[in-house]
């Protein structure tokens, strides 16, 4: 009885102490830089740093997607107006050319 006991303590530990996995995925949809049309790379960047690492530190639970999908350019070239920003999270940049 006792080891069994002992057991189910540990498996309970255990299991609340596993982290959950979350995956966010945004999509880059335009060329442009002007993130209030939405769509851009800045914006994907910025967006998965917000979910990925909240208040500057990196939540190693969370992986952002970000997905390039560039309707109707077979070969799209994003120009950025600044420097992009930093990546403060998990993040994987995925790419299809003319979508």
């Amino acid at each position: 009885m006792r080891k069994l006991s002992i057991l189910l303590k540990l498996s309970i530990l255990l299991h609340s102490s596993c982290a959950f996995a979350e995956t966010f995925i945004w999509k880059v949809t335009s060329t442009g830089d002007d993130i209030s049309k939405g769509g851009t790379l800045r914006e994907a960047i910025l967006n998965a740093n917000a979910k990925g690492a909240p208040k500057g530190i990196i939540d190693s639970t969370i992986t952002n997607i970000i997905q390039i999908n560039i309707p109707g350019n077979p070969d799209p070239t994003i120009t950025l107006s600044t420097e992009p920003p930093l990546i403060f999270s998990n993040m994987e940049i995925q790419g299809n050319a003319g979508g």
